[in-house]
């Protein structure tokens, strides 16, 4: 979460929005539909892990391509 704050402070608005959207709306909904099919009300709380997973890993990989962008401005 605080990655997106971040972004948001850097006025990168349509990054910030989707790092914020990532875990509830797009990988927890369709993870929860379809995971509680499968499993029941175990499956929702196993949606809630991953979607937490993915978004922690899309997360690094857009910090360090920050971080990238940070040291080609500062060298």
């Amino acid at each position: 979460m605080s990655f997106s704050f971040y972004i948001q402070s850097v006025e990168k608005v349509v990054l910030s929005t989707f790092c914020s959207l990532l875990r509830y709306v797009i990988c927890s909904v369709p993870l929860m539909y379809l995971l509680g099919n499968m499993m029941g009300v175990q499956g929702i709380w196993i949606a809630l892990v991953v979607a937490d997973a993915i978004t922690g890993i899309i997360s690094i990989g857009l910090a360090l391509n920050e971080q990238k962008r940070l040291n080609k401005l500062f060298g």
